[in-house]
Protein backbone atom coordinates (compact mmCIF):
# COMPACT_ATOMS: atom_id res chain seq x y z
CA UNK A 1 0.00 0.00 0.00
CA UNK A 2 1.56 3.18 -0.97
CA UNK A 3 0.44 6.61 0.31
CA UNK A 4 2.96 8.46 -0.59
CA UNK A 5 2.16 12.19 -1.46
CA UNK A 6 3.01 12.59 -5.17
CA UNK A 7 1.25 16.15 -5.95
CA UNK A 8 3.41 19.13 -5.90
CA UNK A 9 4.52 20.91 -2.61
CA UNK A 10 1.69 22.02 -0.55
CA UNK A 11 -0.59 19.53 -1.89
CA UNK A 12 -3.00 17.83 0.30
CA UNK A 13 -1.70 15.07 1.88
CA UNK A 14 -3.29 11.39 1.46
CA UNK A 15 -5.67 10.04 4.06
CA UNK A 16 -4.19 7.13 6.57
CA UNK A 17 -5.42 3.76 5.21
CA UNK A 18 -8.89 2.43 6.26
CA UNK A 19 -8.82 -0.65 8.35
CA UNK A 20 -10.93 -2.47 5.59
CA UNK A 21 -7.78 -1.30 2.95
CA UNK A 22 -5.22 -3.05 5.28
CA UNK A 23 -6.80 -6.50 5.31
CA UNK A 24 -7.59 -6.10 1.93
CA UNK A 25 -4.14 -5.61 0.97
CA UNK A 26 -2.73 -8.45 3.59
CA UNK A 27 -5.25 -10.64 2.25
CA UNK A 28 -3.96 -10.34 -1.34
CA UNK A 29 -0.03 -10.58 -0.41
CA UNK A 30 -0.84 -13.60 1.77
CA UNK A 31 -2.65 -15.57 -1.05
CA UNK A 32 -0.20 -14.74 -3.93
CA UNK A 33 2.69 -15.97 -1.46
CA UNK A 34 0.96 -19.28 -0.22
CA UNK A 35 -0.41 -19.72 -3.77
CA UNK A 36 3.22 -19.04 -5.25
CA UNK A 37 4.28 -21.60 -2.57
CA UNK A 38 2.17 -24.47 -4.20
CA UNK A 39 -1.43 -24.41 -1.92
CA UNK A 40 -3.56 -23.36 -4.99
CA UNK A 41 -6.56 -24.24 -3.07
CA UNK A 42 -6.10 -21.49 -0.59
CA UNK A 43 -8.94 -19.21 0.16
CA UNK A 44 -9.54 -16.09 2.94
CA UNK A 45 -12.86 -16.30 4.50
CA UNK A 46 -14.99 -13.38 3.44
CA UNK A 47 -15.53 -11.59 6.29
CA UNK A 48 -13.27 -10.50 9.49
CA UNK A 49 -14.58 -9.16 12.75
CA UNK A 50 -12.65 -6.11 14.28
CA UNK A 51 -13.30 -4.99 17.89
CA UNK A 52 -11.65 -2.12 19.87
CA UNK A 53 -9.42 -3.69 22.95
CA UNK A 54 -10.02 -1.72 25.55
CA UNK A 55 -8.75 -3.34 28.67
CA UNK A 56 -5.83 -5.36 29.46
CA UNK A 57 -8.21 -8.52 30.51
CA UNK A 58 -9.16 -8.32 26.74
CA UNK A 59 -6.03 -8.19 25.93
CA UNK A 60 -5.51 -10.92 27.34
CA UNK A 61 -8.47 -13.16 26.60
CA UNK A 62 -7.88 -12.28 22.77
CA UNK A 63 -3.95 -13.05 23.46
CA UNK A 64 -5.14 -16.75 24.30
CA UNK A 65 -8.05 -17.41 22.05
CA UNK A 66 -5.36 -16.73 18.67
CA UNK A 67 -2.47 -18.72 21.04
CA UNK A 68 -4.99 -21.84 20.76
CA UNK A 69 -6.73 -21.26 17.45
CA UNK A 70 -4.18 -24.28 15.93
CA UNK A 71 -5.22 -26.62 18.64
CA UNK A 72 -8.96 -26.20 17.72
CA UNK A 73 -8.02 -26.75 14.10
CA UNK A 74 -8.97 -29.98 13.80
CA UNK A 75 -12.54 -29.69 15.38
CA UNK A 76 -13.18 -26.42 13.19
CA UNK A 77 -16.55 -26.69 10.63
CA UNK A 78 -14.38 -24.97 8.00
CA UNK A 79 -11.42 -27.49 7.76
CA UNK A 80 -12.18 -30.25 5.66
CA UNK A 81 -10.32 -32.86 7.18
CA UNK A 82 -12.27 -32.53 10.36
CA UNK A 83 -14.35 -34.96 12.06
CA UNK A 84 -17.51 -33.99 13.18
CA UNK A 85 -18.40 -33.84 16.48
CA UNK A 86 -21.98 -35.01 17.52
CA UNK A 87 -24.41 -32.71 19.18
CA UNK A 88 -25.67 -33.44 22.33
CA UNK A 89 -29.40 -34.96 22.98
CA UNK A 90 -31.68 -32.23 23.71
CA UNK A 91 -34.63 -33.10 25.86
CA UNK A 92 -37.97 -33.99 23.77
CA UNK A 93 -35.67 -34.85 21.10
CA UNK A 94 -36.82 -38.59 19.37
CA UNK A 95 -34.36 -40.82 18.21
Amino acid sequence: MNRAATGPPGSPALSEPKLGEIIRDFKAVSTRAIRTGGDAPFAWQTDYHDRIVRTQRELTAIRAYVADNPRRWADETFNAAATPTPSPSRPGDRG
